[in-house]
């Protein structure tokens, strides 16, 4: 931990942003200020704009080829591989109208739709690009150059053939302005989504994503340009844009050598070029401030620390699916859904195949991307899988997860494993029995928690992860996400949708179980089945942009 100060440690500001009952949700705004709703798409002006072509539609990578290791041919690392790559990951994936009101839907789902996140490429000198660290656009499918070198050639010997960076930060008052205290969770569970979907792009490229998780807030903050003088260029005063905060660099590699990926000597050289550009204010009014989550933020700030041993045991193949849609149309179809049939079933493979997707495995899409042993499991409220009993399983993705959790559990447990499932998925049956009233009542009464094919609850040991540290807070939210994101996509290959629920009775879940006060906490939860559709609402194209 930080600091054992109360009210100053990152545990506190958990305990503080639950949901405890109907009566006792979180502090938040009171109301919706729409007024004041935070424009979702940052800006920088002025400064130089490269177009970047749109690739999707062009792409013949198979969603299951994502899953095989060097199956897909990689493509240059030029404007039109960004492109694609942020086009499948960052970009807009279509428009919504209704009774003349539009909004936009992305590649990767965000609370509420408000979308926190912010990309920055850092590249050296390609095809179509000069060197430089670049702002994404995602109104406009564009970068805004806003770093260039002093030096041109020392910045590009800082990159090794076929590599580049890309930045997340991300602007909490969007979420704020919401949620209130709560949303430096949802925050990250965003950051988390969009990582994947980061990872999921770049392995439909033949590109390898990973995680740099060793690299300090400080670092980043000074290499993405998040502070003054770089982050307002033009000197109008911090006070008219919003704060954006560091908070991961993912290193993406184009060709099959070992990853170098120096991130210092970028950094040193951030210092000596010319920053270009300030942001655009996204607020008409005043932002409100929220102490405890500001706290938060601060205590969980993260340091430099030392890099994690990459390699890990291959793990038994994957199960794969017979057929296989696009990947780029399924990820772009990603849709969360609102309500959702209360009829429709999973078969038993199915439900397995997803369950099978969740475990890590060594260079296989999306967890090549985290580096850290899996802290996120999964309780699994089955309603309707063909073959699999009604009823609350756990999936554990580590051993070591499995034992405390054992030991822990209420005697009541089963313990057993349901019939026909492999030896390489630790899917444990918990409880026996109709658990739709649970799930629906645990996720703020939500039906659609009941109405899917099943929903999860993702848990963690909160006590000791955050002996590693307050920043680790956020890692778990990020895992979490990224288990989302792949909840979304395997979802849709299995002709289903899916929708993440951050409004939750934290202690609901683990009270019923007899696990409360054992220190697992839910951080999120999932439900997949079948969403209605709103007949009413017209879906527009993501861009007219001319195909480069």
């Amino acid at each position: 931990m930080v600091t054992k100060k109360k009210g100053q440690t990152v545990d506190h500001y958990h305990e503080t942003s639950k949901h405890h009952h109907p009566h006792g949700y979180a502090a938040g705004p009171g109301y919706t200020d729409w007024e004041n709703q935070p424009d979702s798409f940052r800006t920088y002006h002025p400064v130089t704009r490269v177009a970047l072509p749109l690739m999707a539609d062009g792409m013949p990578t198979g969603y299951e080829q994502l899953f095989v290791p060097g199956s897909v041919q990689s493509l240059p690392l030029d404007r039109h591989g960004l492109g694609g790559l942020l086009e499948l990951s960052l970009a807009i994936s279509a428009w919504k109208e209704y009774l003349g009101e539009r909004w936009s839907l992305r590649c990767h789902p965000a609370s509420g739709n408000l979308h926190p996140m912010e990309g920055y490429l850092v590249v050296p000198t390609l095809a179509g690009l000069a060197g430089g660290i670049y702002h994404y656009n995602a109104m406009e499918h564009c970068l805004e150059r806003r770093f260039i070198p002093a030096d041109g050639a020392a910045w590009d010997r800082c990159f090794a053939p076929g590599e580049f960076f890309l930045g997340l930060s991300m602007i909490p008052w969007r979420v704020t302005w919401r949620y209130g205290v709560r949303s430096w969770r949802y925050c990250n569970l965003d950051a988390g989504h969009a990582l994947a979907a980061v990872g999921y792009a770049a392995a439909a490229l033949g590109w390898r994503a990973r995680l740099l998780s060793y690299v300090a807030d400080g670092c980043l903050e000074n290499l993405l340009g998040l502070r003054a003088p770089a982050f307002d260029a033009m000197g109008r005063g911090m006070g008219e844009a919003e704060r954006e905060e560091p908070v991961m660099l993912v290193g993406i590699a184009c060709l099959p050598q070992e990853e170098k990926w120096q991130v210092e000597p970028l950094v040193q050289l951030a210092k000596q070029g010319s920053w270009q550009g300030y942001p655009n204010r996204l607020t008409p009014g005043e932002w409100r401030s929220w102490p405890l989550l500001e706290e938060a933020i601060r205590k969980s700030r993260k340091p430099a620390t030392l890099r994690y041993a990459r390699e890990r045991p291959a793990g038994p193949p994957l199960l794969m699916r017979g057929e296989s849609p696009l990947a780029s149309r399924l990820i772009r179809q990603r849709r969360s859904g609102q309500s959702y049939d209360g009829r429709a079933t999973l078969g038993r493979e199915g439900f397995l195949r997803i369950m099978d997707r969740a475990l890590v495995r060594n260079r296989v899409v999306p967890w090549d991307l985290l580096p850290w042993r899996a802290q996120v499991h999964m309780l699994v409220l089955v309603h309707r899988c063909e073959g699999i009993a009604s009823g609350v399983y756990l999936l554990t993705r580590d051993g070591e997860g499995l034992q405390r959790f054992r030991q822990q559990s209420n005697p009541v447990f089963s313990w057993s494993i349901p019939a026909g499932t492999p030896d390489s998925i630790p899917l444990y049956t918990l409880l026996v029995g109709d658990c739709r009233k649970l799930a629906a009542s645990s996720a703020c009464h939500q039906e659609m928690a009941a109405d899917g094919v099943f929903t999860v609850a993702m848990v963690v040991d909160m006590k000791g992860a955050l002996q590693q540290g307050g920043w680790n807070y956020r890692a778990l939210h990020w895992e979490a996400g990224v288990l989302g994101q792949m909840l979304y996509l395997e979802a849709e290959a299995e002709g289903l949708n899916g929708t993440g629920i951050g409004c939750f009775f934290d202690d609901l879940l683990t009270e019923r179980l007899g696990l409360l006060g054992q220190g697992w906490q839910v951080i999120y939860q999932f439900t997949v089945g079948r969403a209605l559709v709103d007949n009413r609402l017209t879906t527009l194209p993501a861009y007219t942009l001319p195909v480069d």
